[in-house]
């Protein structure tokens, strides 16, 4: 097999990141033209994850600062923030979450900008490969599409729900818990006596196998929307008699179309505004969960009083979060970047 010698200078520059020689580091860089981005062949290991795992936090923001990319990954699917937190080096896994948020964050814009229209110049596109609510795997608008025309099974027992397109789950039963916590959340379960002075008005985004909303309908709600798309879905859900339940509307369009259409009829006066939403679709990636959020300020209960948080039955929202689900340290820059869009 082929094996890529390293140039000595390469190694030269692995060794000096390992003993924290800050002045070295940069000599090799630029004068020896050291590649910040070399990684062992053998193992992956990058010259930012050995300066990480090693705890020297200077020549980690001098090798970002030079664009070395944060979320290289070695052979084992570990980036630089793995290294530093396996070996407990807080302070660089700092280092590293801030750069990597940032670099989200100037991502998303630039994205934006584009598809707008606008010429964006020197972004460094280090995307993260997020999965949001796939479940198992990375997505796209063509992915989505393909989705909504791919034939849906659910098992016989009624605990999973299947695209036999790719033979990967939708949604399982195990998420039972997970789903009951998000329902309690956003009908306000946890309020004082678990009374309830205002109508209960819920959005949920996402049928699936119908667990999240089950859940929801414990809670009494006085109007309960469910926007669906998947025609095998909409079946189900007709063959279980949703589309007769008091109270319950189902808006059978992509999410994209349905608010929208809700938007215009909170602006109309038709409908009031929803004091809890929930969202959990397929086949969709962070860029449209990012999307729907836009739409937040359009769709939920605002608090009366401004600027103050919690405030008894103020709008509640949650989705279920598959962002970057194989990497810890990936799942928490994803996290922390969709708080801040969120904060926005």
């Amino acid at each position: 097999m082929f094996e890529v010698q390293p140039r000595q200078v390469d190694i030269a520059l692995v060794i000096a990141c390992h003993d924290g020689n800050f002045e070295e580091v940069k000599r090799l860089v630029e004068d020896e033209d050291a590649d910040i981005c070399y990684q062992d062949f053998k193992t992956g290991m990058s010259v930012l994850m050995v300066a990480a795992g090693a705890g020297h936090t200077d020549i980690v923001s001098y090798l970002l600062s030079e664009g070395a990319p944060w979320n290289a990954v070695d052979r084992s699917y570990l980036c630089a923030g793995d290294y530093a937190a396996r070996n407990k080096q807080q302070d660089c896994i700092d280092i590293l979450m801030n750069h990597a948020v940032m670099s989200e964050l100037l991502l998303s814009i630039a994205v934006n900008k584009s598809d707008a229209g606008e010429s964006v110049e020197n972004v460094d596109s280090m995307n993260l490969t997020t999965t949001v609510n796939t479940r198992a795997n990375n997505s796209s608008e063509p992915l989505n599409a393909s989705y909504l025309t791919s034939r849906l099974e659910y098992s016989d027992d009624g605990k999973c729900l299947i695209d036999t397109n790719t033979h990967l789950a939708v949604m399982m039963d195990w998420e039972t818990p997970i789903m009951e916590k998000h329902a309690a959340w956003i009908c306000h379960a946890d309020e004082i006596n678990n009374t309830i002075s205002s109508p209960l008005r819920v959005l949920n985004v996402g049928f699936g196998l119908g667990i999240v909303d089950t859940a929801i309908q414990k809670y009494s709600p006085d109007s309960h929307y469910i926007i669906e798309a998947h025609p095998e879905v909409l079946k189900k859900m007709k063959s279980e008699g949703w589309f007769a339940k008091p109270g319950v509307r189902i808006i059978p369009s992509k999410w994209q179309d349905a608010v929208v259409l809700l938007a215009k009829e909170i602006d109309d006066g038709t409908i009031p505004r929803f004091n809890g939403i929930f969202f959990d679709t397929y086949a969709e990636d962070d860029n449209d969960l990012r999307e729907f959020h836009t739409w937040l300020p359009k769709l939920l209960s605002i608090p009366d009083q401004k600027g103050v948080e919690d405030l008894p039955f103020s709008g509640r929202y949650s989705y279920y979060n598959g962002l970057c689900p194989d990497n810890v340290f990936f799942h928490g820059v994803a996290c922390e970047t969709m708080r801040l869009h969120l904060k926005r």
